[in-house]
């Protein structure tokens, strides 16, 4: 069966924090996943289910999930796609700062001296989470919603006799660990839902910057991915950013890995041709 795009749900079990950099002793939090951050999860999670680390996984293994987007909140039945109102960055109706005021909360630690149990000077650190739910008086649930190509039928899946390799792995309760900070005991998702995405009401692929499948570009139309600068000749609107990955060599030790000036999620484009999602960014195919 050819690859198609799937709708995935995920809820998170535990308060997340989507590293974007360090300011001072704040360490803010991206309030979407980008689809690195997403690919990255579920690649080690494979890997953990196959006995190997991500490193040790072939090519075919680690590119299961590349084609795989950002992920947004979902709130009250709601996806909450990123635009731009008076030039303010949203999700959905949610100013940035409002949607951090109402989901992100921040966590203060500092180091300890071993001697004398005081704390070290320099040493304060304040980190900010993505909570699971909002800190109104009616807690609204934040869940997270993205897209992926794969080959998933409904053969496919929780298939014992299958040879896919994502037999019993991407169903109804799959559990799977994103961001950093996971040694403070953040970052646990669970996946509560996958569907095949279709052109209906209530699972409108075109809200994915979709028609029949295939990327397709309007120049009217908020874009809900990143895009690679170089795949388009024209910006109408957006914020550009340094997009990057981080590999670890031989020695275990991360360095930087494949590097590109994207524009963030909610920018304007014109052109382009044979376009792709690679982890989250519109890039033009191979």
């Amino acid at each position: 069966m050819d690859k198609q795009w799937y709708q995935l749900t995920f809820k998170s079990l535990q308060p997340l924090h989507i590293g974007m950099g360090t300011y001072g002793v704040l360490s803010p939090t991206n309030i979407y996943i980008p689809g690195k951050t997403m690919w990255g999860a579920l690649t080690r999670a494979l890997g953990e289910k196959l006995g190997q680390d991500k490193e040790q996984l072939t090519d075919e293994q680690s590119n299961l999930f590349a084609e795989i987007s950002n992920f947004y909140p979902y709130i009250d039945d709601r996806t909450c796609f990123p635009n731009y109102k008076k030039g303010e960055f949203h999700l959905g109706d949610y100013s940035e700062k409002k949607f951090r005021y109402l989901f992100t909360d921040t966590f203060v630690s500092t180091a300890i001296k071993a001697d004398s149990q005081s704390a070290m000077d320099e040493s304060l650190h304040e980190m900010e989470l993505l909570l699971p739910r909002s800190k109104e008086d009616s807690p609204k649930d934040l869940l997270w919603r993205g897209m992926l190509r794969a080959d998933l039928d409904e053969e496919t899946i929780g298939n014992e006799d299958s040879n896919d390799l994502l037999k019993d792995f991407l169903v109804k309760g799959k559990q799977i660990r994103v961001g950093g900070e996971q040694k403070y005991g953040y970052g646990l998702m669970e996946l509560t839902c996958i569907q095949l995405l279709k052109d209906d009401k209530n699972n409108n692929e075109t809200n994915w910057n979709l028609v029949n499948g295939e990327i397709v570009i309007a120049d009217d139309k908020n874009l809900v991915h990143s895009v690679d600068e170089n795949s388009f000749p024209r910006i109408i609107m957006g914020e550009r950013e340094l997009w990057y990955e981080t590999i670890a060599n031989s020695e275990k030790k991360l360095s930087l890995g494949k590097t590109k000036m994207t524009y963030r999620p909610g920018c304007k484009v014109q052109g382009g041709n044979e376009l792709k999602l690679y982890k989250g960014v519109i890039v033009e195919g191979d």
